[in-house]
């Protein structure tokens, strides 16, 4: 199946669904704009929102940059988005998902609904129990803030051969 359009599946009832999904304490981004603000002119700000989503004229604003401390003393960078841009993220996410989520192997966990790092290793740890295991690969990654004033990747790679007794 090719898919040429999918633009109007984002509605103003998918924008309204995406806004009620959303964490009404998260942070606010660079807009300032809190969950409770923008809700208290919600039909108007959608209707806006909708038609310069379907104009052409609806420009994501930057994130506000913001850094949290790990548990190494280090910082990770974080960039909060704007009330808007979470809206249509969200939207633009559940178009998307709907088409692509059946696509998906069983066993891919990135970036999925209801699946995040914890069941990804949970499966990896009942397949090395119940399957006979040759070779594994791991790979770590260290975020790097410094580089060229950006978020870069430094990673490392080993391969190994495993037993089972």
């Amino acid at each position: 199946m090719k898919f040429t359009s999918l633009l109007h599946h984002v509605t103003v009832e998918r924008l309204r669904s995406a806004y009620g999904e959303l964490n009404r304490g998260a942070a606010v981004g660079i807009d300032g704009m809190t969950w409770t603000e923008y809700g208290r002119r919600l039909d108007q700000n959608l209707i806006e929102l909708h038609d310069r989503v379907h104009r052409g004229a609806y420009r994501p604003q930057a994130g506000r940059r913001v850094f949290i401390a790990k548990a190494d003393g280090t910082r990770r960078p974080l960039a909060i988005v704007s009330m808007e841009d979470k809206i249509v993220q969200r939207a633009v996410n559940e178009v998307l998902n709907a088409i692509y989520e059946e696509d998906f192997y069983g066993f891919c966990h990135g970036f999925r609904p209801r699946r995040g790092t914890h069941d990804a290793l949970d499966a990896l740890s009942v397949a090395l129990q119940r399957k006979r295991v040759n070779w594994y690969w791991t790979q770590t990654s260290r975020a790097s803030s410094t580089r060229w004033g950006m978020s870069g990747c430094e990673s490392s790679s080993n391969i190994g051969s495993a037993t089972r007794g």
